[in-house]
């Protein structure tokens, strides 16, 4: 398996689902894990093998729109030289790469082995610039789309575009979503200090539709001045979205927390009375079911992944700020509402486990190798 990030280094969704994922995977699969080399990892469940490259890395490595680092490109050219000379030192029947990070070297690794290739699709560069795709990253998804023998998409919408936008076979795509490991968030317990708290966790990017929770906070806050908006998360859009709560007047009801480690998430979840995920898209979206496993009562946009499976939630339309609003205000006012919200939200992401993942990934690499 090739991957990008493994914890402790994540910066989102794809460094928690190779660690889930790999974690759960049947008895009857050894995984051999390829990264870049960012320090000492280990576990009890399969070997890692770090992959040294000369430039460009970090934990939070970003880009924007259609404007891309030299260090990223050097990055990811110079990971699939590497991985492609240690695919040939080492024994395995089948290669798993995520995202267009990793593809580059899956392919190469699959040139020079013959071996079948998988590629999860966790997200597309046609979503994530919002239409304005950097060309260099989409050739890439087009290339290993291409070339991939299979292909998992996180979500009946990331098949969608990837048929309808990059042309992939729709006979060699398995929908296979995230999961939750729901005893890591559910603490049992909800922390209830005076202030009413509404949540937001991930990236500051253009696709999170943070601009648009920030507007449906002006009309809560107009309701409810005691609503206090934590936003967690780092990105490139952070002075915008300072600036936009400043014009909208709500900038001492609006909290920036930057980066949160992971210890400290599940405290948040359990302070929290609401969770928002207002993404103009969204893959999947993880924090969803990590909040509905604490039991915090769950608001997803209609365009997010987690959105096909998660049905004790609210789902509103990520341009809708009025209904965005009206659904928080409703969870706020309605003590009866809140507590029933969080306890099927408690009771269903139980029921959506890495287990049931690992075995449909285990099940599908069998396909492809008969």
């Amino acid at each position: 398996m090739i991957g990008w990030e493994f914890p402790p280094y994540i910066s989102g969704g794809l460094g928690t689902h190779t660690y889930e994922l790999t974690r759960k995977m049947p008895d009857d699969v050894n995984i051999t894990f390829f990264m870049p080399d960012r320090g000492e990892i280990s576990t009890p469940w399969m070997k890692i093998k770090r992959i040294k490259v000369s430039v460009g890395f970090g934990p939070y490595t970003t880009f924007t729109g259609s404007v891309l680092s030299d260090s990223i490109v050097k990055s990811v050219e110079n990971y699939a030289k590497e991985v492609c000379k240690m695919a040939k030192q080492t024994d395995f029947d089948i290669i798993h790469c995520h995202d267009w990070l990793t593809i580059l070297g899956g392919i190469c690794a699959k040139r020079e082995t013959g071996k079948p290739l998988v590629f999860t699709v966790h997200s597309t560069e046609y979503d994530r610039s919002i239409g304005n795709p950097c060309p260099w990253v989409m050739d890439i998804e087009k290339y290993g789309i291409r070339e991939a023998d299979g292909i998992i998409a996180v979500s009946k919408r990331i098949k969608k575009q990837i048929i309808e936008k990059y042309g992939a076979d729709p006979n060699k795509i398995k929908v296979i979503y995230n999961a939750i490991d729901a005893s890591s968030f559910d603490c049992g317990l909800k922390i209830k200090p005076g202030e009413d708290m509404i949540l937001s966790l991930g990236r500051l990017t253009l696709h999170k539709g943070l601009d648009h929770l920030l507007r449906a906070a002006k009309i809560v806050v107009e309701h409810h001045p005691n609503a206090k908006f934590v936003i967690a998360g780092k990105g490139d859009k952070f002075r915008e979205l300072l600036e936009l709560s400043i014009d909208l007047g709500i900038e001492n009801s609006v909290f920036f927390l930057g980066y949160v480690p992971q210890k400290d998430i599940t405290k948040l979840y359990a302070r929290a009375d609401v969770f928002m995920l207002p993404s103009v898209f969204e893959p999947f979206g993880i924090t969803a079911l990590e909040a509905m496993a604490a039991g915090t009562p769950t608001i997803i946009s209609k365009t997010s992944g987690v959105s096909e499976v998660a049905t004790n939630v609210f789902k509103v339309d990520f341009w809708d700020t009025e209904k965005m609003a009206s659904r928080i205000l409703e969870i706020l006012n309605y003590k009866e509402l809140s507590e029933e919200m969080s306890n099927n939200c408690r009771h269903e992401a139980k029921h959506i486990t890495w287990d049931d993942i690992a075995i449909q990934t285990r099940d599908f690499y069998k396909s492809l190798l008969r």
